[in-house]
């Protein structure tokens, strides 16, 4: 939401992240929750179950450009730019 998220790990430690409203303001909310938790899904199984703070911050991101669009026109590019930032490639990896 407007001010953001957090969310606690089994051992009690809390993660907060701000809220990234999109350039321009809000245009279309509806749905903003569900992207929210599917982006949150992603990033959680793509870290390994290992990153809470890095994924509760990319949901937050992708749930506030998911705002800054209309119905869920162009949300694949910001998604996969947001990725490309915060979350490691097939390609990156390969090259570890």
């Amino acid at each position: 939401g407007e001010q953001g998220a957090c969310c606690l790990d089994p051992e009690g430690q809390l993660y907060r992240s701000p809220a990234f409203p999109p350039d321009g303001g809000a245009k279309f909310t509806l749905g903003a929750g569900d992207t929210f938790n599917a982006a949150f899904i992603y990033a959680w199984c793509s870290s390994g179950q290992s990153d809470l703070g890095s994924a509760l911050r990319f949901a937050c991101r992708v749930a506030g450009k998911k705002c800054g669009v209309r119905q869920w026109e162009d949300l694949r590019e910001v998604v996969q730019d947001i990725t490309e930032d915060v979350l490691p490639t097939e390609n990156s990896l390969r090259n570890l």
